[in-house]
């Protein structure tokens, strides 16, 4: 589900902790979560790049971060929206 365009973005870019130095980047997985501040909701947008370490000549792993843990897991709603709902 794509949430409206129009929304203002608050971009978070997460890294692995290990050295992504020489790694070569295969893509990025984005996660976009609606969330709320007074007067305002906005969508907190995670992208997580994707890398591909060589393990041997025929052989290659990926590595991404995991996504910051949520208090509904698969849930769109941040925790400023879901504070709202009564």
């Amino acid at each position: 589900m794509k949430l409206p365009e129009h929304l203002r973005r608050e971009i978070i870019i997460l890294q692995p902790d290990t050295d992504v130095t020489g790694l070569k980047k295969i893509g990025e997985e984005v996660t976009e979560i609606l969330d709320f501040i007074p007067g305002e909701l906005y969508v907190k947008q995670y992208i997580r790049p994707k890398y591909v370490v060589p393990v041997n000549d025929t052989d290659n792993t990926v590595i991404t971060v995991s996504l910051p843990e949520r208090i509904m897991e698969k849930c769109m709603a941040g925790e400023g929206l879901l504070a709202q709902i009564k």
